[in-house]
């Protein structure tokens, strides 16, 4: 059963928190890109593209609408892009948080958003961004050197943010596989290399077109580390991460639902 897909993409080039040079100016070609494979891959495709025009900033509010203006059904696969400056948590800053042109979205935001999603939903979130692992990483920080610590345990608020993690693991119904471009936490910088993070989407859409699953995606980043930086796929359940990156077909859990709610009726 072939699936329909929607998505939100989020393209911000240049923030408050990083003018000028320091603008990714590929963000918005890439995050268009992914939104034409998108709609390539599914015919009817519904993708909102949040990206600058003249006079019009990345805000807030124009992410919530279009988040609203999705409405995937279960085994819909739903896609949540953000690419652009990542901040980290700190002391005086407790999220993890996309940055928007003078705002933030915040890992409490974003796992707010997803809540609201029907069960049963295929999600993807790829964050191409510094710091992106923060999103989905279960763990806190050592104070002293940055690393990730082990074992895990409840951080405070002057640690890594899990807020996002903590968020939607009890949603127990909705798949989700996470990707993201991040540094690897030892050195406990996250910052990513700009090659490095444009070459994930490309990396993603390939591994699509190649009919590979995520586990197998995962173990071709593994393979490919650059400069200390890395891509990392998280996934909930774990055997998510069998399943086909960006697949056609409806997930088995979803269409079991589906038949089992047919047959009710």
């Amino acid at each position: 059963m072939t699936r329909a897909a929607h998505g939100v993409l989020i393209a911000v080039p240049e923030t408050a928190w990083a003018k000028g040079g320091a603008a990714i100016r590929e963000a918005v070609t890439a995050a268009s890109e992914l939104r034409g494979f998108l709609e390539q891959r599914f015919p009817g495709a519904r993708i909102e593209l949040v990206a600058p025009e003249p006079g019009r900033p990345v805000t807030k509010a124009a992410v919530l609408d279009a988040f609203a203006a999705a409405h995937p059904a279960p085994g819909d696969l739903f896609v949540v892009l953000f690419f652009g400056h990542g901040l980290p948590a700190d002391s005086a800053h407790p999220y993890q948080s996309w940055a928007l042109t003078t705002e933030e979205l915040t890992d409490v935001d974003l796992a707010g958003l997803l809540r609201q999603l029907p069960p049963d939903v295929d999600t993807v979130v790829i964050s191409t961004c510094c710091y992106g692992r923060g999103f989905y990483y279960v763990g806190p920080r050592s104070p002293e050197t940055g690393a990730w610590t082990r074992p895990l345990r409840m951080p405070s608020l002057r640690q890594l943010s899990r807020a996002f993690a903590m968020g939607v693991q009890d949603v127990v119904d909705a798949p989700m596989v996470c990707i993201s471009a991040a540094g690897s936490g030892e050195a406990g910088d996250g910052i990513v290399l700009r090659a490095v993070a444009g070459q994930l989407l490309a990396e993603i859409q390939a591994a699509a077109e190649e009919g590979i699953s995520y586990r197998d995606l995962d173990e071709r980043f593994r393979r490919r580390r650059a400069a200390g930086h890395e891509f990392h796929v998280d996934a909930r359940p774990a055997d998510r991460l069998d399943q086909a990156v960006l697949a056609t077909e409806v997930l088995p859990c979803a269409r079991d639902g589906r038949a089992a709610g047919g047959a009710g009726r």
